[in-house]
């Protein structure tokens, strides 16, 4: 017997995310300081140049030295060592050029690595933030009662509505559309056969349908 879908739920605004222009701002404030560099150097002012590659240098080094000393202080070896050895090396033989270009390398990582934490972070607070604290279960008279989601059994019935997240993991007792993209990064939508096995966290992106738990 498929399970009636509750009410209509209504649907949620897609929120695009922003990208924040401050957390990209160093690098772009380094490579617009490589580029004016070289401007100079094309100019004939090789002096001013070489001062403002060093001053790159400079500013690279520094937020990289720190953080091989925290990797070090950890017993842990990066590529980031070999940046500061890279940046040291290439201004103590006075290359300014590469010395600014592997600065400009090296703010590249540093800025994609804590791109990806932050966004790592984000989608792991959306989960928790979206994980359900409750389930809705078939009693034997076919009723449904709402129970906490630490009272739900391996067997019991379950009623996911449309728009609701799966609270358990479990197999769908008829087909299901689903929004997988929170558990496996997926962005088309699945179909699951009745018999098919669901995990908990992904979203109801069709018609109501029952769940026994696992």
């Amino acid at each position: 017997m498929g399970a009636e879908p509750d009410e209509c739920v209504p649907e949620r605004p897609v929120r695009r995310r922003r990208v924040d222009w401050r957390e990209w701002a160093p690098l772009t404030l380094l490579t617009l300081a490589a580029l004016l560099g070289g401007g100079l150097w094309l100019a004939g002012l090789r002096t001013a140049a070489q001062l403002v590659w060093a001053a790159v240098t400079l500013a690279a080094l520094v937020p990289a030295t720190w953080a091989t000393l925290r990797q070090l202080w950890r017993r842990q070896f990066g590529v980031d060592v070999i940046g500061v050895l890279a940046l040291v090396g290439t201004l103590l033989v006075c290359e300014y050029l590469a010395s600014a270009v592997i600065a400009v390398m090296v703010g590249t990582g540093q800025a994609l690595e804590g791109s990806a934490q932050r966004r790592a972070s984000r989608d792991l607070r959306a989960l928790l933030e979206r994980a359900p604290r409750q389930a809705r279960r078939r009693t034997p008279d076919g009723a449904i009662e709402v129970v906490p989601l630490d009272q739900v059994t391996a067997g019991d019935r379950l009623v996911v509505g449309p728009g609701d997240v799966v609270p358990v993991n479990g197999t769908v007792e008829e087909a299901a559309t689903l929004d997988e993209s929170v558990v496996t990064g997926e962005s088309q939508l699945v179909t699951r056969a009745a018999g098919e096995q669901v995990a908990g966290g992904v979203v109801n992106a069709g018609a109501g349908f029952g769940l026994a738990s696992a």
